[in-house]
């Protein structure tokens, strides 16, 4: 990154994290923005490949790595991304007030919940031990949010855009 007189400012760790998160991402789906955040990266490590997660090529975010057990599948008008076995409903959206996050973990195993604000900041970290877990969004101006959900290893269960409305 340069600074408007053309100095090299060094991005910060929480800045690549951002961008780590975001360039795995589908760019038909989430837009221009992963785009710029493959190409930040890529100036920071030249070596990296970040595939398309929309193609089925997709992978663990960050890893550059794919992962053929990823599917998508339509149910009752929602999105269901599974990985690892573990399924993901979030939901409803656009959401005024509560968002409900489903899951079916098997007894012990845990996930974790990121959402981030339209610029990437992150905004909520949760971990997910239960199969429903409610989320008030009540302190959340109204806007589009991006979401992650994570098993314990880090693999990606679902990555999808939540608006919010209020």
């Amino acid at each position: 990154m340069y600074n408007a007189g053309g100095q090299f400012i060094p991005h910060t760790p929480a800045q690549i994290a951002c961008l780590k998160t975001i360039a795995p991402l589908c760019p038909a789906q989430y837009g221009n923005g992963v785009f710029l955040a493959r190409a930040l990266l890529s100036q920071i490590d030249s070596t990296r490949h970040w595939p398309d997660m929309c193609n089925g090529s997709g992978g663990a975010a960050g890893t550059g790595e794919g992962n053929g057990d990823h599917k998508a599948q339509k149910r009752s008008g929602q999105t269901v991304d599974s990985i690892n076995s573990i399924i993901a409903k979030v939901y409803p959206n656009p959401a005024n007030t509560l968002l409900n996050i489903e899951m079916n973990l098997p007894a012990g195993q845990i996930a974790y919940f990121t959402m981030y604000n339209d610029i990437g900041e992150k905004i909520e970290n949760m971990q997910l031990t239960s199969e429903m877990t409610n989320l008030s969004i009540t302190n959340l101006p109204s806007g589009m949010y991006y979401y992650r959900i994570t098993d314990k290893n880090g693999n990606l269960v679902k990555a999808d855009k939540q608006m919010i409305l209020h």
